[in-house]
Formats: structure tokens, C-alpha cells, sequence
């Protein structure tokens, strides 16, 4: 099993240092296994049980990523307007990485609130 990351690692994206320092402190006095366990729970890799099929998405729908996530490839997305019966936005940011919202947190924050200022849609699927 490979080593788990140390609390500086974890914390490297963060840019501002007394933020950065904030969280290894944190990570610190957390349990690393606990905290993996939150992802082992949500995200069984290899043992996804086959549940059939789910109904689309009918809520309108925004997704901003980061083009270099190391975790989330932007390939995840490529099936989003399969799986959403509204009008959604899928916006892709050239350099970014998981953490999108730190990483570019005015952009992040002018899309949402330009697609939030948007009136809802009522597109559908044709059938």
C-alpha cells in the first residue's frame, strides 16, 4: 500500500502561507485514515455495485473544473449532457487544478454569479 501523504503535502495547493500553515495544522490533529475513509466510502473504486440506471438531472446544472486536476480527469465530464435533462454549463479552466475555487476564485465566482443571474431554463431532452 503506498504512503499516505504528509499534512505539508496535502496542503501544498494553497497558496496563501498562513492559510497553508492553518491546515497542516489541522491535518496534524486529524486522522489520516479517517479522512481517506470519507473518500473509500463515497468512491468504492473497482467495487461500484451496479445499481441500474438513474434518472437525469432535471435541476439546470453548472460545472466548472480545472483542465489539470490530478484527481478528476476532465474526461469525467464528457457524459454530462447525457445525464442532464436541462440546459447545463460546462466550463473548463485552462491550468487549474482540483481546487478551482481557490485557484481562481474570481473567475469561479463571476461565472457563478452570471449563471445564477440567468433565468432558469426549460429545455428538455426530445424523447
Amino acid at each position: 500500500m503506498a504512503a499516505l501523504p504528509t499534512p505539508d503535502e496535502l496542503a501544498s495547493w494553497v497558496a496563501d502561507v498562513d492559510d497553508r500553515q492553518a491546515l497542516v495544522a489541522s491535518l496534524r490533529q486529524s486522522d489520516p485514515e479517517a479522512v481517506l475513509n470519507y473518500y473509500r466510502a463515497n468512491i468504492p473504486l473497482g467495487r461500484v455495485p451496479d445499481i441500474g440506471p438513474l434518472p437525469l438531472i432535471r435541476a439546470p446544472t453548472l460545472a466548472l473544473f480545472g483542465t489539470d486536476d490530478p484527481y478528476v480527469p476532465a474526461s469525467a465530464f464528457d457524459g454530462t449532457f447525457r445525464e442532464v435533462d436541462n440546459v447545463s454549463s460546462v466550463l473548463a479552466l485552462p491550468g487549474a487544478g482540483h481546487f478551482i475555487h481557490h485557484q481562481a476564485a474570481a473567475f469561479v465566482t463571476r461565472e457563478i454569479e452570471a449563471w445564477v443571474a440567468q433565468p432558469p431554463s426549460n429545455f428538455r431532452h426530445l424523447a
